[in-house]
């Protein structure tokens, strides 16, 4: 008898609720951990963790290449970025 097969896809380890920054007053409420840990890298110097719902504090000599890493994911999708300045995307 054939062994059952494993599903392609499954649920990520730790879910995600959209939520506003917990480290500054900005009304943005971020809708995945990657925007909200973009966020937090350019802003506070830390990134965020779903894992146990809190901040790591990024390393001194880490700080300017995390920063340029999130600035050219940035650049990468500044077409979904409406013009006025507002985090919308077109179209929708």
């Amino acid at each position: 008898m054939l062994a059952p097969r494993k599903p392609s896809w499954q649920a990520p380890k730790y879910s995600f609720t959209p939520q506003a920054c917990q480290l500054c007053s900005h009304p943005m409420v971020y809708q995945s951990r990657s925007l909200l840990s973009d966020h937090a890298t350019i802003h506070h110097g830390c990134w965020y963790s779903s894992l146990g719902d809190h901040f790591v504090k990024i390393p001194a000599d880490e700080l300017l290449a995390k920063h340029q890493k999130v600035r050219d994911g940035q650049v990468h999708c500044q077409h979904l970025v409406d013009p006025t300045g507002s985090a919308s995307l077109r179209g929708t």
